[in-house]
């Protein structure tokens, strides 16, 4: 990012394209110029779910105001609350049998990432990929979510019909 700011590449017109696993938007100015796709930046401006809305928050309350959570934060949150289902639902006896068939079908329809679940052929996740643009808002860099593309399964797989 550095060196695209530095080379003049945005002031001649030309955009950049990045993963959701870029540095967050708030750590470099060049990154106003950036356009990106990915299924969670909770950064500002990054999805207008209540439940992004709601961890956000309670990021900021035990981490401090300055403080922004980042794809990795969600999908720790993700797979803990994975992994305790099959838990929960055997009332903490676990079988490797039943534990499997839970989690093959597992979903959280109120993830702050949007829908997800798991592909119970492939075991893969489904998810939703959002096409974004960091723009100024309110005089902040921003992540604005442009389109949603929905339940996302593993291109290469769907593409090559391998499992």
């Amino acid at each position: 990012m550095k060196g695209f700011g530095e080379l003049g590449l945005a002031q001649a017109g030309i955009k950049l394209i990045g993963p959701a696993t870029s540095p967050p938007t708030r750590s470099c100015p060049t990154w106003a110029t950036c356009a990106g796709r990915g299924h969670h930046v909770p950064l500002l401006g990054g999805g207008d779910r209540p439940a992004n809305k709601a961890f956000v928050a309670e990021y900021k309350k035990a981490y401090g105001p300055n403080a922004w959570p980042n794809f990795i934060s969600v999908a720790r949150g993700t797979r803990c609350r994975r992994s305790s289902t099959p838990v929960i639902q055997q009332k903490g006896k676990l079988d490797p049998d039943k534990t499997m068939a839970i989690l093959k079908g597992w979903k959280n329809p109120d993830s702050p990432r949007g829908p997800i679940s798991i592909d119970p052929e492939t075991r893969d996740i489904i998810q939703n990929e959002y096409v974004r643009e960091v723009r100024k808002v309110d005089g902040v860099l921003a992540n604005v979510e442009l389109e949603t593309i929905k339940a996302v399964k593993d291109p290469w797989k769907e593409i090559t019909g391998k499992k």
